[in-house]
């Protein structure tokens, strides 16, 4: 728990991540690594805000503005936030975790994300299993469980390998017929998992609220392709 923790908040940009590391593992060998990665981003953020409320300097007399000075003036830095590689490297590292709780964390961080939806399918994935113990089903029907998960991890896997090029082509700035084939390509693969959790919810132990999320999630994939593929805003959710 605690390495795929550090894994995920390792090359984070938000010191309220590292700092909630070093509260939870305080003996942790990683502690001298995340408090000096908490000191750089401390630092940056000071110096940063210092250059922002530093006063303008006053042109020692009124002249014509010049145009090329002007374009080279800083912009206002932009505020911090999570990047797509945050979310990128720490799912490398929780993609095959079996801790619901890893998954819970992840998605609250990078929910947003491409790879927050494959984080809540990975959840699903281990409530279904969990939902096949011996205590609630007959020791015979047991076996179902793997073979529930042999037919559903290639599909999660090809909705997630079509997501990753949505994200590939969109950080490229593809055009928007580029973009508008992904997201046909991807919902057609989600809709292949949604289908797959509401054919076998009875007989695989799928919860009912995972059935749901996963059916509310595909209805907003295609209300994204269906308003990009008609020539809608590119970058609305």
């Amino acid at each position: 728990m605690e390495e795929v923790t550090w894994g995920v908040v390792r090359d984070t940009r938000d010191p309220d991540q590292l700092r909630r590391f070093i509260e939870q593992f305080p003996a942790s060998p990683r502690r001298g690594e995340a408090n000096a990665r908490l000191f750089a981003l401390e630092r940056a953020r000071k110096e940063q805000n210092v250059a922002v409320v530093a006063p303008p300097v006053q042109p020692p007399a009124p002249t014509a503005p010049n145009q090329q000075a002007v374009a080279a003036l800083p912009l206002k830095p932009a505020p911090p936030a999570t990047s797509s590689n945050d979310a990128e490297r720490a799912w490398a590292v929780t993609k095959d975790t079996s801790g619901p709780g890893v998954l819970q964390a992840f998605i609250k961080q990078f929910g947003g994300t491409v790879y927050g939806n494959m984080a809540r399918a990975r959840l699903k994935e281990l409530q279904v299993i969990a939902a096949k113990s011996p205590e609630e089903i007959p020791t015979a029907a047991a076996t179902d469980a793997p073979a529930c998960m042999a037919q559903f991890v290639p599909l999660r896997q090809e909705a997630e390998k079509r997501a990753a090029a949505i994200k590939a082509s969109a950080e490229s700035k593809a055009p928007r017929e580029q973009l508008c084939v992904l997201f046909k390509s991807f919902s057609e693969a989600e809709a292949k998992v949604v289908n797959f959790l509401v054919a076998n919810q009875g007989s695989c132990g799928i919860p009912a609220n995972a059935v749901t999320e996963s059916g509310a999630n595909h209805e907003k994939t295609v209300k994204t392709r269906d308003r990009i593929c008609s020539g809608g805003p590119v970058g609305q959710d």
